[in-house]
């Protein structure tokens, strides 16, 4: 199933590792502007931070973008 055919209200869910989660929530002195989840079945879990970093004079955007990328927890 693509992202472009999904129902909208279906939710999905990923086992990760509490002290990765702990480790990126701990993270106190980044001050985001925005923050976007995107969870990845079974596979991971991607936080994108959006900052607040001035002009950006290559791109002309206002945002510098921290990514954080939490691996899926398997047991074996």
């Amino acid at each position: 199933m693509t992202a472009t055919n999904r129902d909208p209200s279906e939710f999905f869910s990923v086992d990760i590792f509490v002290k990765d989660l702990l480790k990126f929530l701990n993270c106190h002195q980044a001050n985001p502007a925005h923050v976007i989840c995107c969870i990845h079945r079974d596979l991971c879990v991607v936080f994108y931070v959006y900052l607040h970093g001035g002009m950006d004079p290559n791109t002309g955007t206002e945002d510098s973008v921290l990514t954080y990328f939490l691996p899926a927890r398997h047991s074996s």
